[in-house]
C-alpha cells in the first residue's frame, strides 16, 4: 500500500510537473525575445550593408575601367606632348631661320629697290621726274634777257639750246615696273634716258627730253619769279607705234596763251627751218605742235605734263586743255 501511495505520488508529480512545463512552453511562444529583435534588426542591417556593398563594388568597377581609360588618355596625351615639343623646338629653328632669311630678302629688296629707283629716277614715266626741274642753270650761260617780249627772249633760248646742243638718241634704257602687291617686277626698254639740265650743257648733246628739261631750267625763274607765268615738260605719246616725245610748254597768265617750244624740230627738219616754239591760244598751239609731228607720230595724243611743284597724266587732249582753263582762271 505504501508502495502504491509513493506510485501515485510519482505520478501526481509527474503530471504536475508536465502541466507545468506545457504551461511555460504554451506562453514563452507569446512573449517578446529581445534577443530575436535585435538579430532580425542585425539582420536587416547587413542585408542592406550587403547591397551597399555590392553596389560600390559595381561603382568601383566602373570607376576602375574609367581610370584605365584616364591612364590611357593621360598616356597618349603625354606623347604627343613629347612629340608636340619637339615639333615645337624643330618650329622653332624653322622659324629663326625663316626669319633670318626674311632680313636677308629685306636688305635685297631694299638694296633692289634702291637700285630701282636708281635706274627709273633717270625716266620721265613718274613723278620722280619732277626732280630733273629742280637743278638751276645760270642763265649767263645764254647770255641776257632782251626784256622786248617774253616771246623774243623764249627765242633766244630755243635758239642757243639749237646751236649748242646737238640732238642725239639716247641708248636702250631699262625701265622697271612693280607688279600689283609687289608680286613682281617687269622690265621694259626705251631709247629715253633723261639728263640734268647741267649735264646737257656740259656733254652738249642730248634728245627730246634732255632739252626740254633744259629749257625748263632756263625759262623757270623767268616767269615763275615774277609770277607772269609757268613752265613744264610736255609730253605726247602714239599708242599703235608705242613712241613718244617730250617738249618745253610755257603758260603766260597776262595773255591766257601758251607756247611750245620744240628744238628738236629743227633737228629733224619736220615743218622747215625756223619753226621752233608755237604760240596761241592753247587749242591752237597744241593742234599746230601735233601736226608737225604727224609724219612721225601719226596718232600722238597728250601723255603728262611735268613741272616743278605738278606732275598729272593725261587720258585725252581735251582733258589736257580743261586742266589748261582752269590754269587760266
Amino acid at each position: 500500500m505504501r508502495r502504491l501511495g509513493l506510485v501515485l505520488i510519482a505520478i501526481f508529480l509527474l503530471i504536475a510537473a508536465y502541466q507545468a512545463l506545457s504551461y511555460q512552453l504554451t506562453t514563452g511562444e507569446d512573449r517578446v525575445n529581445p534577443y530575436e529583435i535585435l538579430y532580425e534588426e542585425l539582420l536587416e542591417k547587413y542585408n542592406m550593408l550587403k547591397q551597399e556593398h555590392e553596389e560600390l563594388q559595381e561603382e568601383l568597377s566602373s570607376l576602375k575601367s574609367k581610370y584605365n581609360a584616364l591612364v590611357e588618355a593621360y598616356n597618349e596625351l603625354l606623347e604627343n606632348n613629347t612629340r608636340l615639343k619637339k615639333e615645337n623646338a624643330e618650329l622653332f629653328s624653322k622659324n629663326n631661320e625663316l626669319r633670318l632669311k626674311l632680313k636677308q630678302l629685306e636688305c635685297l629688296k631694299a638694296q633692289w629697290d634702291k637700285i630701282v629707283a636708281e635706274i627709273n629716277a633717270r625716266t620721265l614715266n613718274g613723278p620722280w621726274a619732277r626732280d630733273f626741274l629742280r637743278q638751276d642753270v645760270n642763265f649767263s650761260v645764254v647770255g641776257s634777257f632782251k626784256n622786248f617780249s617774253w616771246v623774243g627772249d623764249v627765242k633766244k633760248v630755243v635758239w642757243w639750246i639749237i646751236t649748242h646742243v646737238k640732238y642725239t638718241l639716247d641708248a636702250p634704257y631699262p625701265y622697271i615696273t612693280i607688279l600689283g602687291n609687289y608680286s613682281g617686277y617687269r622690265l621694259y626698254w626705251h631709247f629715253h634716258e633723261a639728263q640734268y639740265a647741267m649735264e646737257t650743257v656740259k656733254r652738249g648733246v642730248g634728245d627730246c627730253e634732255d632739252q626740254a628739261i633744259l629749257a625748263v631750267a632756263l625759262l623757270k625763274h623767268y616767269f615763275r619769279d615774277s609770277g607772269a607765268g609757268d613752265v613744264y615738260i610736255i609730253c605726247i605719246w602714239d599708242p599703235k607705234i608705242k613712241e613718244g616725245h617730250a617738249a618745253t610748254l610755257v603758260l603766260v597768265f597776262s595773255e591766257r596763251k601758251v607756247a611750245i617750244i620744240d628744238p628738236v624740230i629743227r633737228h629733224l627738219n619736220l615743218v622747215g627751218e625756223g619753226i621752233n616754239i608755237f604760240v596761241g591760244s592753247p587749242k591752237e598751239a597744241l593742234s599746230s605742235w601735233l601736226k608737225a609731228w604727224r609724219s612721225k607720230l601719226p596718232n600722238a595724243k597728250l601723255d603728262r605734263i611735268i613741272g616743278v611743284d605738278e606732275y598729272k597724266e593725261f587720258y585725252y587732249n581735251e582733258e589736257f586743255l580743261s586742266w589748261l582753263r582752269e590754269k587760266f582762271s
